[in-house]
């Protein structure tokens, strides 16, 4: 699902506590809008996507799409690091840059396992609600590091097709089904390219609901 930035959307974090006063875990939803009000701060104009589905293998909490394609995850005090080894593996194929958006709880395991590149957002408590720390700044990652086939697998059909025309490799596959486009796509065209188009593709789409492919 898609979002575009409103503050108005966005509910104001408030400090983690039940109705007897107790302390009580952070969840999901509390990271989640703590994230958006900070990135509504940052870049109110960027397109973001909820639970962005890559490969059928994971799917990315949130993906801001813009110049660069920039991923978050979210662990909050009722996640655990179980499925965090596995999530790197696929996260790392697809995105420029990745945050981890971690619970203090969770956070001397998760710098165990995320590597170097990843940028880490700490949640904690203060006096007017939950906050968002950069623990640990993020960097863009290589292109050569990147997956062709990975990064096929967020484009859909029509958008493989435009892609594959726009280099000119479309000839004789406009009545394939979509797994062999995306096959010769990843065959014919360089990884950098095939990333710019992917970008180029998820800036310009405008329905988010699943597409047969």
């Amino acid at each position: 699902m898609e979002n575009r930035f409103n503050a108005e959307q966005v509910p104001t974090s408030a400090p983690w506590t039940n109705a007897s006063g107790a302390k009580k875990g952070t969840s999901d939803a509390d990271l989640r809008a703590a994230l958006f009000s900070r990135l509504n701060n940052s870049n109110p104009s960027a397109r973001v996507v909820n639970e962005l589905s890559i490969a059928g293998k994971a799917r990315a909490d949130v993906a801001v799409i813009d110049q660069y394609l920039h991923g978050y995850e979210i662990k909050s005090d009722r996640d655990t690091l179980r499925r965090l080894p596995h999530q790197v593996q696929v996260y790392s194929k697809v995105f420029d840059y990745f945050t981890l958006v971690v619970a203090s709880a969770h956070t001397r395991g998760a710098l165990a396992i995320i590597p170097s590149w990843w940028g880490v957002l700490e949640a904690r408590q203060t006096h007017a609600g939950l906050a968002l720390v950069t623990l640990k700044r993020g960097r863009r990652q290589r292109h050569n590091h990147l997956d062709s086939w990975y990064l096929s697998s967020l484009l859909w059909r029509e958008e493989t097709l435009e892609l594959l025309a726009r280099h000119e490799l479309d000839r004789g596959l406009r009545s394939r089904p979509g797994h062999q486009l995306r096959d010769h796509l990843v065959a014919n065209m360089p990884v950098k390219d095939l990333r710019d188009g992917v970008l180029a593709a998820l800036n310009l789409r405008e329905d988010w609901k699943p597409a047969a492919g």
